[in-house]
């Protein structure tokens, strides 16, 4: 009888002690399991403060890859001044925004909003750098002035929606790239080097969320812009320089920068001529670029 109470208090010990380690070994797992997500999630937040700050900081080297291009052609440019007031009017609302986004860990809406704006109101510029047509301008600035009411005056749903937004600047983009197309008189070599980073950045450029990158995606598509800035500036330069040969050859008048040679009614003009007189009289992107028949 001894020994089978002593055999019964052995089973229920080993019971009770297999209970014990098995609590204490499961509030163990659920202790490091918290200190690893509690290391993962410091991490993270230290991965995407890193990553904002690198967002507002490569918002400067673009402005000074512009001044350097212009400084390297070694001429005054008309188009050095826009295009280095089109990146620098960026800089300060797009720092912003990262920067209390790195600070707080989201983005004040209304630093997104204000971003964007000036992105908007910098097309204009960058367009007319390219182009130096009033036509070009107006239709780009008119695009800001309705970008700016609807995302800040607008319907509650346009308000607060990114997509539309980001789809409506990349048009216009593309809109203040084109005389790098249609205002040239030879094929502009920049074209194809500004589409191929045009492309990757629209790629990088997508909500993090579904981006394979994650949230170094962003700092990259802003360090496109270097070699964008660089390309940009090229094409406005080559844009320039077809304008003081069509003078050197007496295809366009020095005074006013008007063809002398060819008039906008007059059959005898190229279609390019008719597109652009089309858009506006006053346009030098196109206008100005007719050869004489």
């Amino acid at each position: 009888a001894t020994c089978k109470n002593s055999a019964q208090f052995s089973t229920v010990l080993a019971c009770v002690v297999l209970v014990l380690v098995f609590t204490v070994g499961w509030h163990v797992y659920r202790s490091v399991l918290s200190i690893v997500g509690d290391l993962e999630r410091e991490q993270q937040s230290t991965v995407l403060f890193g990553c904002q700050i690198a967002n507002a900081a490569t918002m400067i080297p673009p402005l000074l890859v512009t001044r350097l291009v212009f400084w390297l052609d070694g001429k005054q440019r008309s188009s050095a001044a826009p295009m280095l007031l089109a990146w620098a009017a960026m800089i300060p609302a797009s720092c912003s925004s990262h920067i209390y986004a790195a600070t707080h860990g989201h983005y004040w809406d209304f630093l997104v909003k204000l971003d964007q704006f000036f992105i908007a109101s910098s097309c204009s510029l960058a367009g007319w750098a390219l182009s130096q047509s009033r036509s070009l301008i107006y239709i780009l600035a008119s695009c800001a002035c309705i970008l700016g009411i609807l995302m800040f005056f607008g319907p509650e749903n346009l308000q607060h929606d990114v997509k539309w937004r980001s789809t409506m600047l990349a048009g216009m983009t593309l809109m203040y790239l084109s005389p790098m197309i249609w205002a040239r008189r030879d094929h502009d070599p920049n074209v194809s080097k500004v589409a191929v980073v045009f492309i990757f950045g629209v790629l990088l450029g997508i909500d993090s969320r579904h981006s394979p990158l994650g949230v170094i995606s962003h700092p990259l598509f802003h360090l496109l812009f270097i070699p964008y800035a660089f390309y940009v500036a090229k094409s406005a330069i080559f844009f320039e320089t077809e304008l003081e040969q069509l003078r050197e050859d007496g295809i366009l008048d020095a005074s006013d920068g008007t063809s002398s040679t060819c008039s906008a009614t007059e059959d005898s003009c190229s279609l390019q001529e008719t597109f652009e007189t089309s858009l506006d009289r006053s346009m030098l992107g196109t206008e100005k670029l007719v050869e004489a028949p």
